[in-house]
């Protein structure tokens, strides 16, 4: 019996290799990058989807300068979510050393509320949000936080004032419209609700995309509810195309059809 066996190249590199080969660079990379070097090359690990590379060019930044905030910003933005296993604890005191580096950094009281806000912590989320409100008051994410928020506490005057705010300052936030929007239908405010629906439909970039589907959806659940059910299917219709994989969105339209929708 013979026994043959692959040839062996010299050339032919294998996946692992390759993919060693590549550790290996980045290591380097790490071992030599300065401060500002390392900070770029994270950004750029973070746009290729490697969080892990990321953290770790930001930390060798971080160890190389310990007195530039925005590092520290971008590492516990990084450890806010779950892309390398999200560390609240860790997150926070990036945000703090970030904020005692430079006091005036409003993204910084922005994120660590949001993580506030995630942990649902809101007496600090909110504290954070007034401090990014108070350094800049065109903050638009700091008040659809701070209404999120407020959203939480049933605290619905103050909820709808600050999504007022952003629609002020910024009359294309499609999620400002779409905010209000299911802050009106909760209220049983279905022609309010429908106006705001279809107005982020309007803003919105097309191609259709989740905001667009989300808004049909709802747009239709509105119809359903003032009695109109041609407009309510003609919306949920929209919305199933908008995503057909989504099983709820399309649901709705069998339900709207046989005058039964599930609440």
């Amino acid at each position: 019996m013979y026994v043959t066996y692959p040839v062996w190249s010299p050339f032919v590199t294998t996946e692992r290799e390759e993919m060693e080969r590549e550790q290996e660079k980045t290591r380097k990379l790490m071992d030599e990058c300065s401060p500002a070097e390392c900070i770029a090359l994270g950004d750029k690990a973070l746009q290729a989807s490697k969080y892990n590379d990321a953290n770790d060019f930001y930390t060798r930044a971080v160890e190389r300068d310990s007195n530039n905030a925005q590092t520290y910003l971008k590492r516990g933005r990084l450890n806010t979510y779950n892309w390398i296993g999200a560390d609240k604890d860790r997150a926070i005191a990036d945000f703090a050393q970030a904020i005692n580096i430079d006091p005036n950094m409003v993204d910084a009281y922005l994120f660590r509320g949001e993580t506030y806000l995630k942990s649902d912590e809101y007496d600090k989320a909110l504290s954070d949000f007034d401090q990014a409100i108070k350094l800049d008051k065109n903050k638009e994410n700091a008040y659809l936080f701070r209404a999120m928020v407020f959203k939480k506490l049933n605290e619905h005057d103050k909820e709808i004032s600050d999504i007022n705010r952003v629609i002020n300052i910024n009359p294309a936030n499609a999620q400002a419209f779409l905010a209000r929007a299911n802050l009106y239908y909760n209220m049983n405010k279905w022609n309010e609700a429908i106006a705001d629906y279809d107005k982020v439909i309007e803003i919105q970039p097309k191609p259709y995309f989740w905001i667009d589907e989300i808004a049909f959806y709802w747009k239709a659940r509105s119809y359903y509810h003032l009695g109109n059910k041609i407009q309510a299917a003609e919306a949920a219709k929209k919305s199933c195309e908008v995503v057909p994989r989504v099983s709820q969105e399309c649901d709705l339209l069998e339900q709207i059809n046989k005058g039964q929708i599930n609440e």
